[in-house]
């Protein structure tokens, strides 16, 4: 049974950390997720790399990472990709404490299968372990892969939690 602030959490809404019409940050039980509604920007991301850093580090660790890249959500621009590369860079070692990070784009067509495309090769270059960070097009594949790599199986509970997320402005 997952008891609340476990991998799946409670029923309750995720709490959430960030919000604005660009991207959301939130936490649902022992679950990090981030939402990129549009654009990117540069100062989200160093402001999104201090929450994940005070989350890889606390105690007990988080199980699981969803970053999910929304259909209306923008390519990052250099400035932002820029900062992202910082972002893996600084997190280094602490990323363990993040748990298994699922990457979501849920851009459809040839567009979805390139940028996921152009993902996956980051995670070979950038994770810690290839195996601990997947890129998926749905956010139901990532969750059954986080709550199965987990031993949980709460992914529909998570999917309602993320489905709440969205409608938060």
């Amino acid at each position: 049974m997952n008891t609340p602030g476990s991998f799946g959490g409670s029923r309750l809404a995720p709490d959430v950390r960030v919000t604005d019409d660009d991207h959301a940050v939130a936490v649902c039980g022992q679950l990090l997720v981030v939402l990129w509604r549009r654009h990117t920007r540069p100062e989200a991301l160093r402001e999104l790399r201090e929450i994940t850093r005070a989350y890889a580090l606390r105690t007990p660790p988080l199980v699981g990472t969803l970053v999910i890249l929304a259909k209306t959500a923008t390519v990052p621009d250099s400035a932002a990709r820029a900062e992202l590369d910082r972002m893996y860079r600084t997190l280094g070692a602490e990323a363990a404490g993040l748990g298994r990070i699922a990457h979501v784009v849920e851009h459809d067509g040839f567009a979805g299968a390139t940028i996921r495309g152009v993902m996956a090769g980051l995670v070979l270059v950038r994770s810690r372990s290839a195996g601990e960070v997947r890129v998926f097009k749905s956010v139901t594949l990532a969750l059954e892969w986080l709550a199965t790599s987990t031993g949980t199986g709460r992914a529909l509970e998570l999917e309602r939690q993320v489905e709440a997320l969205r409608s938060v402005t």
